[in-house]
């Protein structure tokens, strides 16, 4: 799978699949979140995230071409800089597709069947505003309940959104999006709408 994303950007990207469950039960939900801040943690923040049965959604921003150079070693300049943006954007795209191996491979373990994710089932847009920012982030947020798999925001545990409320460090980051609204409040109340 090849999932074209490059560095310093703002990406939503979206997995569908009407026909088959991408999640059956609590543990596949919690695996692929484990296998994700594994795998995307090294080359992406992450602002928010949802898993329904059937879809996930996520908000990342693809880090630094320097995080990567610094990660790897290397130091890009005028005459390697093309060579080493190919493997950036190689080493992004493999990232992902780890993770989905990875989660393929659980889920054939558990249910025996195969090919959960294909290219044209991922969508990814690339987020130029602000406000387009704010509106995935609470359009995410809001995805069980409108599509009636809760009734309030919080009440379904595999979303980002209670991690703004929880204590500790969190692997989302929260901050941005609380500094952008002034307080956690105004995200709550925003979100809810």
């Amino acid at each position: 799978m090849t999932l074209s994303l490059s560095p310093k950007k703002f990406y939503h990207l979206t997995y569908s699949n009407e026909n088959d469950k991408l999640f059956r039960q609590e543990k596949n939900y919690q695996f692929f979140l484990k296998k994700y801040f594994h795998y995307i943690q090294p080359i992406a923040e992450t602002f928010a995230y949802c898993l329904l049965p059937n879809s996930f959604e996520i908000l990342i921003k693809i880090k630094e071409e320097q995080e990567f150079a610094s990660f790897f070693n290397f130091e890009i300049n005028g005459k390697n800089s093309k060579f080493h943006e190919k493997f950036i954007l190689k080493y992004i795209s493999q990232q992902f597709d780890n993770l989905f191996t990875d989660y393929q491979n659980e889920y054939n373990s558990i249910f025996g069947e195969k090919n959960l994710f294909f290219d044209k089932n991922i969508e990814t847009k690339n987020i130029q505003t602000k406000e387009y920012f704010v509106n995935t982030v609470k359009n995410i947020h809001l995805k069980p309940v409108n599509n009636n798999f809760a009734k309030e925001i919080e009440e379904w545990k595999f979303t980002s959104y209670n991690s703004f409320f929880a204590e500790g460090e969190q692997q989302v980051k929260i901050k941005t999006i609380i500094d952008y609204f002034g307080s956690i409040y105004k995200f709550r109340d925003f979100s809810s709408q």
